[in-house]
């Protein structure tokens, strides 16, 4: 999480460590955290072994959160030097999903995702235009 916020942080690296781990501890103390089924819940052992289980994820929600509250607002960076782009801009960028190369399109692969039907519809429609 360093890693991420050292662009901004003005701190030690220890510092945002100490203040997450205190911010984490009061979210598992308080009772924000749902869990189901309420067997669990109600055993104290049951609830802190979930817990502890799921602690990455709980402290990735404390981390959004605290960086939601920390953002003023969003502003859109603009490349001034190339403010139009086109698909020749992009990078070359290679998939172990199934393709299929459509026809008149500017478009030269689409991707299957996990539904296939949907994207196979999707290539066609898009080599229609």
């Amino acid at each position: 999480m360093f890693d991420q916020m050292k662009h901004t942080w003005q701190g030690s690296r220890e510092v945002l460590l100490a203040q997450l781990v205190r911010i984490v501890e009061q979210f598992v103390r308080s009772d924000r955290i749902a869990i189901s089924p309420p067997l669990f819940y109600q055993d104290e052992l049951r609830r802190r072994l979930i817990i502890t289980l799921n602690m990455s994820r709980v402290v990735q929600h404390v981390w959004e959160a605290v960086r939601q509250e920390n953002t003023e607002r969003l502003m859109p960076a603009f490349d001034r030097d190339h403010p139009i782009r086109s698909t020749g801009d992009m990078r070359t960028w290679y998939t172990g999903k199934p393709c299929e190369r459509t026809r008149k399109s500017h478009i030269n692969v689409c991707v299957y995702d996990s539904t296939g039907k949907l994207r196979t519809h999707s290539c066609s429609t898009t080599a229609m235009l």
